[in-house]
């Protein structure tokens, strides 16, 4: 079975939705699919993880306009949704490939664009978080908890599309499953923490973060920071740790999951990190760093699976000051939902192929 992705990465986009798509695309190798990734050249593509992982990928060029102001997330896609249609099926069939499926994973592609890929005779799956758009899709995945999420996408979406919704199909790497079923309550005196802003941090929060540790002077904390292949200020932050025995950096990691089992508590943003974090029970402070995780924090937040400290424009040193103040102490952490936690398993992506799967009469997991 062939399968193609259509996923961006870029400073502005962020990496979540490429991240996604490789956990979903490496659970599909596993089934037996082939993968093929098209991606548009923005600064920031992550073409390079996408091959290291051992998949193939083709670079749409990046054009000089592309926001018609039909939608709010058209500048996202580096080029009108027709224009990128055509570019994706030509990608498609210079490399040879006649997929079963074509999953689409970017908030600028709406029903139109799907109707075009899919009238080459692949099925279509769509992967969402906002609910802002027609979808013309066999298969709707939108793994966020949200208050409204079995009727958001009413109207949204054709009758025949089969609809996967909520935290049981979160799409993480198949250690978050192991390791899931391997964790014991944590400290109630968190003595690790874990600092994460995702794969370009746009507005410096590793930085802030590292100076609100240290204007802590907390001799007794162990501080890890996980610094993203994008992110900024790298050469600083690298210089501020020195000398701190507490304080490690690490870079180009392969899974999150092991520092996430070893911290007491996390600070970073609230993108799909949150699910990895909540997965392993870990407590999260955590800044929105786009428009489309507010909602989803806030839903968090008031769950007790995060704290939600606010957006990440706002939000810097001083506040990180405080809040680690408040949580780095006994009990600092009681609001966190543990056993609410213990229900987001790991298991997503496998239930997810299986999906992919029945809908071809072909389930294998």
């Amino acid at each position: 079975m062939q399968v193609v992705f259509r996923a961006d990465a870029s400073s502005s986009i962020g990496s979540g939705h490429v991240v996604r798509c490789l956990t979903l695309a490496q659970a599909l190798r596993k089934a037996g699919g082939e993968v093929l990734f098209v991606c548009r050249e923005h600064k920031g593509h992550l073409a390079d993880w996408i091959g290291a992982e051992g998949h193939s990928v083709v670079l749409l060029p990046l054009q000089t306009s592309s926001d018609d102001g039909s939608y709010r997330y058209a500048g996202w896609l580096g080029a009108d949704v027709a224009t990128d249609a055509s570019q994706t099926i030509a990608a498609i069939q210079s490399a040879g490939f006649k997929p079963a499926w074509v999953i689409v994973d970017h908030y600028a592609i709406d029903a139109y664009w799907e109707r075009r890929v899919g009238d080459s005779g692949s099925l279509i799956m769509a992967i969402d978080d906002v609910a802002d758009r027609l979808h013309d899709c066999d298969i709707l995945l939108d793994q966020n908890l949200v208050p409204n999420m079995y009727t958001r996408y009413s109207g949204l979406v054709p009758q025949r599309a089969v609809q996967l919704l909520g935290p049981r199909y979160v799409l993480l790497q198949s250690s978050y499953r192991q390791w899931h079923d391997q964790i014991v309550d944590r400290s109630a005196d968190p003595a690790r923490l874990f600092c994460y802003f995702g794969a370009s941090d746009p507005h410096g929060l590793s930085l802030a973060a590292l100076e609100a540790v240290l204007d802590l002077k907390l001799p007794d904390l162990r501080a890890d920071f996980v610094l993203g292949p994008y992110a900024t200020d790298r050469r600083r932050i690298i210089e501020l740790a020195g000398g701190h025995a507490g304080i490690v950096i690490h870079e180009k990691l392969p899974s999150l999951a092991e520092l996430m089992v070893e911290a007491d508590l996390a600070l970073g943003a609230g993108g799909a990190t949150s699910w990895e974090r909540i997965c392993l029970g870990l407590p999260a402070l955590v800044v929105t760093l786009a428009e489309n995780q507010r909602p989803i924090a806030s839903a968090l937040h008031e769950l007790h699976l995060v704290y939600w400290l606010g957006d990440g424009r706002s939000t810097g040193r001083a506040e990180f000051r405080v809040a680690l103040q408040n949580n780095l102490r006994p009990q600092g952490t009681g609001w966190f939902d543990r056993n609410f936690a213990s229900g987001i398993d790991g298991r997503g992506a496998d239930r997810v192929v299986n999906a992919i799967l029945d809908r071809m009469g072909e389930r294998q997991i």
